[in-house]
């Protein structure tokens, strides 16, 4: 990624970027804390109450990490195929039930 400093050593992979609206949604970690995530043109992007939005990169089909901090997102789906809830591993592994 041309003039993006990653400071974790991750891979990005190739990921179809119209698919990024199926995640697109409010995640409840707890009553008081909702992660947004929205698709904005070819990007996911993720932002909690409070702080600046930053872009989740993909490592995996229903994996994403972070390159301004270390934080992953890995997304959870049902037998259906349908996103249900994600799991914020940051200090832990913190799962958030798909709200909105």
């Amino acid at each position: 990624m041309p003039g993006q400093t990653i400071l974790f050593q991750k891979t990005v992979s190739s990921s179809d970027s119209a698919k990024y609206g199926e995640f697109g949604c409010q995640y409840a970690l707890n009553p008081n804390f909702t992660l947004t995530l929205t698709r904005e043109s070819n990007r996911l992007m993720s932002q909690a109450p409070g702080q600046a939005k930053y872009e989740p990169l993909p490592e995996a089909k229903d994996k994403f990490f972070f390159a301004d901090f270390e934080a992953e997102i890995t997304f959870v789906r049902d037998e259906a195929g349908r996103g249900t809830q994600l799991i914020l591993h940051q200090r832990g592994d913190h799962p958030a039930r798909k709200v909105k």
